[in-house]
């Protein structure tokens, strides 16, 4: 059986917002001065300026890092993340403002999967991702495969197409656990299997702010959102979703699973399809989960 739920209203996008129809290329949720290279290396930066020194962060996963301009990943057909488990990105990236462009990633038989695979008490801020094809297994994301302990991501966005095999597949980010998301968007179609979403597959113990997400999200297993798959733990605020979502069991036009999180002054206005316990918001709401406007 299908059950299908269309939100018609269209409200303002939460305090702090702009609509993402007002969103463009190269536009960050919160604008910034770039620092020049002269300021970013006073400040103890690495200055990145061409793919190769992209590529290269991963020769020193704690270290300083900030772009100096966009980035085109085009002359790699299958980019290698940086960072996996066990040796995971510990240090800081910082965009300036800028974007990687056309970022190709084809392991569908491999975890921790995006532009980096792993995170441990990282921050990464001020980078958008733009045309990205990824494709991985579990903990795929367009950002970050698995954002964990301490990391944070913020002031992001990503643009294109995630897939996933496996599950725990985000359009940004895979997996988020202990860990911050806040500013940012995807506008990318993500599919996957369990714990699907349009910005985030899963997320526990963490915190999702001031984000959204407008691709279309369809997963084949349970837990498929608009914004984030599956909730645990922590709090989702001042976010929405405006992308079709489509799953099986506990499928949402914003959270397909919330299991003990706090979700407030949130919203989604796609539609939304599946089998068994489908909701405009919220597709199965358990334990001490709380939503509030």
């Amino acid at each position: 059986m299908e059950v299908l739920l269309l939100l018609h209203f269209q409200p303002p996008p939460p305090t702090g917002l702009k609509s993402a129809d007002s969103k463009g290329s190269g536009d960050f949720i919160v604008q910034i001065t770039r620092l020049s290279e002269d300021e970013a290396i006073a400040q103890g930066y690495t200055v990145i300026k061409t793919a190769q020194d992209l590529d290269n962060i991963r020769n020193n996963l704690s270290g300083k890092y900030i772009l100096m301009g966009d980035i085109d990943l085009s002359g790699y057909d299958n980019w290698d993340p940086i960072g996996n488990d066990g040796s995971e990105f510990r240090g800081i990236f910082d965009g300036n403002g800028y974007v990687v462009k056309n970022l190709t990633i084809n392991r569908e038989t491999e975890i921790y999967v995006g532009l980096f695979g792993c995170t441990y008490g990282s921050t990464i801020k001020n980078v958008g991702l733009e045309n990205v094809d990824v494709k991985g297994k579990d903990s795929t994301g367009g950002l970050v495969g698995s954002n964990q302990n301490n990391s944070t991501v913020s002031n992001t966005y990503a643009t294109g197409s995630v897939t996933g095999t496996g599950e725990r597949i985000g359009g940004l980010v895979g997996f988020n656990y202990d860990a911050d998301i806040s500013n940012s968007y995807a506008t990318g179609n993500v599919t996957g299997n369990n714990a699907t979403g349009g910005l985030v597959g899963w997320t526990q113990n963490a915190t999702v702010s001031n984000s959204y997400a407008t691709g279309s999200v369809s997963g084949n297993g349970t837990a498929i959102g608009g914004l984030i798959g599956w909730s645990m733990l922590g709090t989702v605020s001042n976010s929405y979703a405006t992308g079709n979502v489509s799953g099986h069991y506990f499928t949402g036009g914003f959270v397909g699973r919330n299991n003990g999180s706090i979700v407030s002054n949130c919203y989604a206005t796609g539609s939304v399809s599946g089998t068994e316990c489908i909701g405009g918001l919220v597709g199965y709401n358990e334990g001490s989960s709380v939503l509030s406007n």
